[in-house]
C-alpha cells in the first residue's frame, strides 16, 4: 500500500468529503485523524506534537477557515515544516495565492483526483521514489466495477464509473447518497432565496459547499453547475439562469439517488465529526479491500423507481425542530435555542446550520428567525410556529 504507516490529519466541515478522504487514505494504509473545523485541528496538533505527517485542510470552513488554521498551525512547535495541503472545490488563482501566503505547501481540488492526491502526498512526505502497491487488485476492481455499473445502468445525474474510482465500499456510498439527498435537496432554492435577499456572499458559500459535496458523490452535472454559479457570483454576474439549470440537474440526481437507495440492505453511516463536534480516534491502517480473507464487496439491490418525493428524504423531525426553534427565538434568549441547534446539527450538514448558529451567537434573534424560515423553505418543510 502506497501510504502504509503515514499519519494524515483531514479537516473539512463536510461529512461527505471527510468520508471520501478517510476511505481512500485508509485503503492505502494511512492512519487518519479527522476534524470538522479548523480550531479542533489546531488544538489537537498542539496537544500531539509530531503525531501527524501531513495535513489536508479545507479552505472554506465556518469559524476559523483553512487559511487561518494553517497560519496558526505553522506557529505551533514542531509544525514549521509540517506539509499542509489546501483543499477546495474551486481552485482559483486568488485562492492558490492566498494558500501559499498562509504557509500551505500545495493545493488540490474537490472532487479528489485520487491518483493526483496520492502522488502529491507521496511527494510532500518524501515517498515519491518508494513502491506504490494498489490497495485493490486490478482484476477484482474491474469485476466489482462491472457488476455495479450493470446494476445501476440507468442513473442520470450520477456518474457511477467515477464513483467507483473514489468510493471503495458501494453500500457505504449509497448510504452517503441518502445523506446527501437529505441535506442538499433544497439547495438551489436556498441559493435563490439568498440572492433575492441580496445576500450574494451567502449564496456563493452555499454553491461552494454543494459543488464540493456533489463532486465527492460523483454527481458531475450538479457539481459543475454549482461551481459555475459560485464563479459567476464571485465575478459579480447574474447567476439566475445557472441556478435554474442547477435546480434541474440536482432534481435529476436526487431522483436517481431515490431509486438507488431504495433498499433495506444499506446501513446508515455513523455519526459525523461535524454532527458531534468531536474527533474520531486515529483509525489504524487496515488490510485493504480485496486482500485475502476479505468478504466480497456487496452490491446493493436495485429496487427501481419509488413513489417517495424528495421532501420525504428529509427527516420529518427537522420540521418540528425548526418550528420549535422559531418559537424559542421569539423569547430573545439563546438558552432555549442551543439544544435545538444541536439537534439540527445532528440532522443536517453543518453548512446549513452554521448561519443560524452565528446569528444566535451574535444575539441577532430576528436575523436567526429569518434564517429559520429560509432554511425551512429551501428544504420544502412547513413551519407551524
Amino acid at each position: 500500500m502506497g501510504l502504509a504507516g503515514l499519519r494524515v490529519l483531514v479537516a473539512d466541515d463536510s461529512e461527505i468529503n471527510l468520508e471520501v478522504a478517510r476511505q481512500f487514505l485508509e485503503a492505502e494504509g494511512a492512519g487518519v485523524q479527522v476534524f470538522a473545523d479548523g480550531q479542533s485541528a489546531i488544538d489537537w496538533l498542539a496537544a500531539h506534537p509530531g503525531a501527524i505527517d501531513l495535513v489536508l485542510m479545507d479552505v472554506k470552513m465556518p469559524g476559523i477557515d483553512g487559511l487561518e488554521a494553517a497560519r496558526r498551525i505553522r506557529a505551533l512547535d514542531g509544525c514549521e515544516r509540517l506539509p499542509i495541503v489546501a483543499v477546495t472545490a474551486a481552485v482559483f488563482d486568488a485562492e492558490q495565492d492566498a494558500a501559499r501566503r498562509a504557509g500551505m505547501d500545495d493545493f488540490i481540488g474537490k472532487p479528489f483526483n485520487m491518483q493526483a492526491m496520492m502522488a502529491m502526498i507521496r511527494r510532500l512526505t518524501g515517498r515519491a521514489d518508494g513502491p506504490a502497491t494498489p490497495a485493490t487488485t486490478p482484476d477484482r476492481a474491474a469485476g466489482v466495477a462491472a457488476a455495479v455499473e450493470a446494476r445501476y445502468a440507468s442513473t442520470p445525474g450520477v456518474d457511477i464509473a467515477r464513483a467507483l474510482r473514489v468510493w471503495r465500499d458501494v453500500e457505504r456510498y449509497c448510504a452517503f447518497l441518502s445523506k446527501f439527498a437529505a441535506g442538499y435537496a433544497g439547495t438551489a432554492q436556498a441559493i435563490s432565496a439568498r440572492l433575492v435577499a441580496g445576500q450574494r456572499d451567502e449564496a456563493r458559500a452555499i454553491a461552494h459547499g454543494l459543488a464540493g459535496a456533489a463532486g465527492s458523490m460523483a454527481l458531475s452535472d450538479t457539481s459543475r453547475l454549482a461551481s459555475e454559479v459560485e464563479r459567476k457570483l464571485s465575478n459579480g454576474g447574474d447567476a439566475s439562469e445557472l441556478v435554474h439549470a442547477l435546480d434541474a440537474a440536482l432534481a435529476t440526481a436526487l431522483d436517481s439517488i431515490a431509486r438507488m437507495t431504495a433498499t433495506t440492505s444499506i446501513a446508515a453511516p455513523g455519526p459525523a465529526a461535524h454532527e458531534t463536534h468531536e474527533t474520531h480516534e486515529m483509525h489504524e491502517a487496515h488490510e485493504a479491500p480485496g486482500a485475502p480473507g476479505d468478504p466480497a464487496i456487496a452490491v446493493p439491490s436495485f429496487a427501481g423507481p419509488v413513489g417517495t418525493t424528495i421532501g420525504a428524504l428529509v427527516d420529518a423531525t427537522v420540521a418540528g425542530l425548526l418550528a420549535e426553534l422559531l418559537a424559542a427565538l421569539d423569547g430573545d434568549n439563546p438558552g432555549p435555542a442551543e439544544p435545538l441547534l444541536a439537534a439540527l446539527a445532528a440532522k443536517l450538514p453543518v453548512a446549513r446550520v452554521a448561519p443560524l448558529q452565528q446569528r444566535v451567537d451574535r444575539f441577532d434573534f430576528r436575523g436567526a428567525e429569518r434564517e429559520v424560515r429560509l432554511l425551512a423553505a429551501s428544504l420544502g418543510l412547513p413551519l407551524n410556529a
